[in-house]
């Protein structure tokens, strides 16, 4: 956690030294009358979107130290359409979490599946370590869902990322925010839709995907805590497998 902050405090700066130095030059005019209009107004919008990037990222960095979206939410909503381009997605990844966090499951998709059509080619560095934005928002949204039993919704996730989702690298980090792993994000799509419909009570469709993953590698998270990819799948699959002994022991019974 203490990198990320470290991470952001650094983005934090850059960003204010640039707009000290478009407030600078903003001050000096070139004597044409057009062409020193429209470098007043180039500066204006500069040193607005790097205003509005310094408070959502400032904000970011609260989040990600107390978890608290109601500091971050109405800092994130107010800015986001003003902040710089190259910082957007990682915050829109941000956004969405607080979305599932708060029980806001379509808004939280909504922003997701917008994030995948207009940053799907975004990168950031928001949490510490270069990566997609494409991947962290999937992987994101694909944990949620799981959760919820909606398999199809990972579906959709999948057929937007399928060109890239076997190359593509999910950062798997710990708690203190080390990273722990790079795992396929094809698996992990993958892993989370054997969950959905695990939860979904559809046994025999989660056991096959389960059983595509037997020898899979890498860490994941799940329900909030990292394990081995290949111990995630024996134990669900036992897990499965146990509920159906249970059923079938109560119907010989009955």
């Amino acid at each position: 956690m203490k990198r990320f902050i470290a991470m952001l405090f650094a983005a934090f700066m850059t960003l204010s030294l640039a707009g000290m130095a478009v407030g600078s030059f903003g001050g000096h005019s070139s004597g044409g009358g057009d062409s020193g209009g429209s470098g007043e107004g180039g500066n204006a919008g500069s040193a607005a979107s790097a205003a509005a990037t310094r408070q959502v990222l400032a904000a970011a960095a609260i989040y990600l130290k107390d978890g608290d979206c109601g500091k971050f939410m109405p800092v994130a909503n107010r800015n986001l359409d003003r902040m710089d381009e190259g910082e957007k997605g990682g915050i829109m990844c941000l956004m969405a979490k607080c979305y599932f966090k708060g029980n806001n499951y379509d808004q939280g998709k909504a922003l997701i599946m917008t994030i995948l059509k207009t940053q799907y080619d975004s990168v950031t560095e928001l949490l510490g370590d270069r990566e997609k934005v494409r991947t962290l928002a999937s992987a994101i949204f694909a944990g949620e869902a799981g959760k919820r039993g909606k398999a199809e919704d990972i579906q959709e996730v999948q057929k937007l990322v399928d060109k890239d989702s076997t190359l593509d690298r999910l950062l798997v980090r710990d708690g203190d925010g080390s990273l722990v792993s790079r795992t396929k994000l094809s698996y992990v799509l993958r892993f989370h839709e054997a969950q959905a419909y695990r939860n979904s009570d559809r046994a025999k469709e989660a056991l096959s995907i389960l059983r595509e993953l037997s020898f899979s590698s890498g860490k994941i998270m799940v329900d909030g805590k990292i394990e081995g990819l290949r111990d995630a799948v024996d134990r669900m699959t036992a897990e499965i497998q146990a509920t159906a002994i249970r059923w079938l022991n109560r119907v010989i019974a009955s």
